[in-house]
């Protein structure tokens, strides 16, 4: 018997290269655009990298339960931030007026009083935005610094607040 004679499959014709059809980039200002903060009740600052949103009035009803006002303002600085989510860092200043925390409360003091009022506004800024619990930072400087002065009830009533320092825009 002969051996069987091994046949080599043809090499597959080559085919023309076709150029890759390269997409035009977006000019830069399209990629970075600028961030919008800010709105109806609300001044919003530079202070070098930062951006500062100070609320025009008191976001707090009472004690730390926020007024459905501060409720409605502090979720839309958080959709605002939620693009930003990976580069963005908020840190949130719990504020008070000058009048002494007095009867049986849940906190001490002013400054135990503006913590718990910078922790309720995370929450409604954290569920709002999605950034990650990393993403905020809470403190409060008690009676030592407030947006406004302590001169009236209606600037007392404006201290309820928090004030947001926010990087990473």
């Amino acid at each position: 018997m002969e051996p069987a004679a091994v046949v080599a499959p043809k090499p597959a014709e080559a085919k023309p290269v076709q150029p890759v059809q390269q997409k035009p980039r977006p000019a830069a200002a399209a990629v970075a655009k600028p961030m919008e903060l800010g709105g109806k009740g609300m001044v919003v600052t530079a202070e070098g990298s930062e951006k500062v949103v100070v609320f025009e009035s008191g976001v707090f009803a009472s004690g730390t339960r926020l007024s459905r006002e501060g409720e409605k303002l502090l979720s839309k600085v958080g959709r605002q931030l939620s693009p930003r989510a990976k580069t963005v860092s908020v840190t949130i200043v719990g504020c008070t007026d000058n009048v002494p925390v007095s009867g049986k409360k849940e906190y001490k003091d002013n400054q135990a009083l503006g913590l718990m009022r910078a922790a309720a506004a995370l929450k409604v800024l954290q569920s709002s935005s999605g950034l990650p619990a990393a993403a905020f930072k809470t403190v409060s400087r008690g009676t030592e610094w407030s947006p406004f002065p302590n001169d009236s009830a209606a600037n007392r009533a404006r201290n309820r607040t928090v004030v947001l320092r926010i990087t990473g825009l």
